[in-house]
């Protein structure tokens, strides 16, 4: 990779982080989740849950990893009930 290839990744990693952030922002900005119980892979709360799908791709414990349309709905019908 050269300087200038480099450069445009790095600038277009942070570009994409910042728009991540911003979605989770959106998300998460009207409702508290972190005291929400929630069964996931490596959490306990929808607020993690939710965290380590968008960031990790883990999921739910009751769902198969390899199917993100379950786990999308399971967190949507989690987060619905407290918003």
């Amino acid at each position: 990779m050269n300087k200038r290839s480099f450069k445009a990744k790095v600038k277009r990693a942070r570009e994409l982080t910042k728009e991540i952030e911003q979605l989770k922002y959106d998300i998460f900005r009207d409702v508290n989740l972190e005291n929400v119980p929630f069964e996931g892979i490596n959490s306990d709360n929808l607020y993690d849950a939710i965290n380590c799908f968008i960031d990790y791709g883990e999921g739910v414990i009751s769902i198969p990893v390899d199917n993100e349309d379950e786990i999308i709905e399971a967190l949507w019908y989690g987060y619905r009930e407290h918003i």
